[in-house]
């Protein structure tokens, strides 16, 4: 279908020989390209008044056009006390929540909510929080909050040659605070 009259616009295309797939594709064709092009399926549904109204919104977008060095983002959006709000978008740069500009592979803007009862880890401890930061050289920090392989407490490691130290701890029975050496 195609569609001049600036409305809704769809390709749909399958079943060709030697092919493994099939797809949907959204093809925006502006009479000059730029960046800030974009393309974008709606989700709608009825209000409780019958209005046709968009509950959700898939959008890929356009930030840098040039030959060699494109780059491009999806957002996500939902409807959130009656306006249609952007939650998520993955860039070149990573994947934002909150935030429609992500500086690093995962930018969390606002609280988040982790609960180790849900599941375990590949080791089979409860999965609390672990964050792991380490450089080539065998050197770095691991922060471990609520796993059960040291009964749930808060503890820093420290990584040196390779081999993981305890550093401190706090008992989360006591609440004392442990330094090892």
């Amino acid at each position: 279908v195609i569609d001049s009259t600036d409305t809704f616009t769809a390709l749909f295309e399958g079943n060709r020989a030697g092919d493994q797939s099939a797809r949907i594709e959204l093809w925006h064709n502006p009479a000059v390209a730029h960046e800030g092009s974009h393309t974008f399926i709606n989700f709608k549904m009825n209000d409780h008044l019958g209005n046709k109204t968009t509950y959700g919104k898939i959008l890929s977008g356009i930030d840098d056009y040039t030959d060699g060095t494109e780059d491009g983002y999806l957002a996500f959006s939902q409807m959130k006390a009656g306006t249609v709000t952007e939650g998520m978008r993955i860039n070149s740069t990573g994947v934002g929540i909150g935030t429609t500009a992500p500086s690093v592979k995962l930018d969390v803007q606002g609280s988040i909510l982790v609960d180790p009862s849900t599941g375990s880890d590949t080791a089979g401890t409860s999965a609390g929080i672990k964050f792991n930061a380490q450089d080539d050289s065998g050197v770095g920090w691991n922060l471990r909050l609520g796993d059960t392989s040291d009964d749930g407490d808060f503890n820093i490691d420290r990584l040196y040659s390779s081999t993981w130290y305890k550093s401190a701890s706090i008992d989360r029975s006591t609440g004392d605070f442990i330094w090892y050496d």
